[in-house]
């Protein structure tokens, strides 16, 4: 949710007035499995790494907009919809999402979600230095305690989570600032901070400088 939160945070941040309309579809796998008991959706395929988009934020196209407005119905009459219903409707949704721009993003988190496949621990957090993804949550997608992720972080990277991961963020902030015209609020979203304030702080403390001054020097 967190996550959530803070990928909403970064589209009004990117939105004329700071208002839009949005839907959030989650998909467990649980849900995925119900669904297709039958079998795999197509162009299902082993993902070779570890998936690192969760989130997948896309503006509605015509079908993605002709789906909500089929929907009103049944959220006037939600307790008396047969199950059998949502199922396809469901269903009818994840195909609908892969018809978006972010089509291929919607693929690989069905991959995820109906792949068998495990990856090593160095592999899962390699794969989220860059993603908005605090410890607690890299410590679950590794399948442990948070205090295990950090005594096996340290062991593998030679230093704590948190001083690793601020460094190699702050890092990539500071390459982002100097090779891209995005905000200094964007750019912070993109990596995990929660406000620009949060992000000058760590940014003044590792560089010397704020990161407004930082992009003036390059």
């Amino acid at each position: 949710m967190a996550a959530c939160a803070l990928t909403m945070a970064q589209q009004i941040s990117n939105t004329p007035g700071g208002h839009l309309t949005v839907t959030i579809a989650h998909l467990t796998r649980e849900m995925m499995t119900e669904l297709y008991a039958s079998g795999v959706p197509a162009g299902f395929s082993e993902l070779e790494q570890p998936l690192h988009r969760y989130l997948v934020p896309s503006v509605a196209n015509e079908m993605i907009v002709s789906f909500m407005a089929s929907l009103d119905p049944y959220f006037s009459h939600s307790n008396d919809m047969p199950e059998l219903l949502i199922g396809s409707k469901m269903r009818e949704l994840v195909e609908s999402l892969l018809h978006t721009d972010q089509s291929q993003d919607v693929r690989d988190i069905l991959c995820h979600l109906f792949s068998e496949k495990e990856f090593s621990f160095r592999e899962i957090v390699d794969a989220h230095l860059l993603q908005p993804v605090g410890i607690e949550a890299m410590a679950q997608l590794t399948h442990c305690s948070v205090s295990t992720f950090q005594r096996q972080f340290k062991s593998i990277y030679g230093s704590s989570p948190a001083r690793y991961l601020m460094e190699v963020r702050l890092d990539a902030v500071a390459k982002r600032l100097s090779q891209t015209d995005e905000t200094v609020r964007q750019i912070g979203y993109r990596y995990g901070f929660e406000n620009p304030e949060h992000l000058s702080r760590a940014f003044k403390k590792h560089f010397g400088t704020s990161p407004s001054a930082y992009r003036m020097t390059k």
